[in-house]
């Protein structure tokens, strides 16, 4: 499974540069690093999967799909037990 389903990071930033200029690249590179440092301390809003409903809890085991409740946890456990195991850090 690739790395892509991980929800703790916010973007994928890919640098192509035709040349071949370290001191280009180095800088590209730091000011990617910048942001991502900025992105980390927003503030995360996790919405349920079933309703979107903000401020729900993640699941206890893969800790990726987020649910507002046991109720729509259960909605969603026939599909999502396929993955969580998959999904585990």
């Amino acid at each position: 499974m690739s790395w892509l389903h991980i929800v703790d990071e916010l973007y994928i930033h890919v640098l192509v540069n035709s040349v071949c200029d370290k001191t280009e690249v180095t800088a590209e590179v730091q000011e990617a690093e910048e942001l991502a440092g900025r992105l980390r301390n927003t503030v995360e809003i996790l919405l349920c999967k079933v309703c979107g409903e903000m401020n729900a809890k993640r699941c206890a085991r893969c800790k990726v799909i987020v649910y507002c409740g046991k109720e729509h946890q259960k909605v969603d456990w026939k599909v999502h037990k396929r993955v969580c195991v998959s999904l585990l850090r």
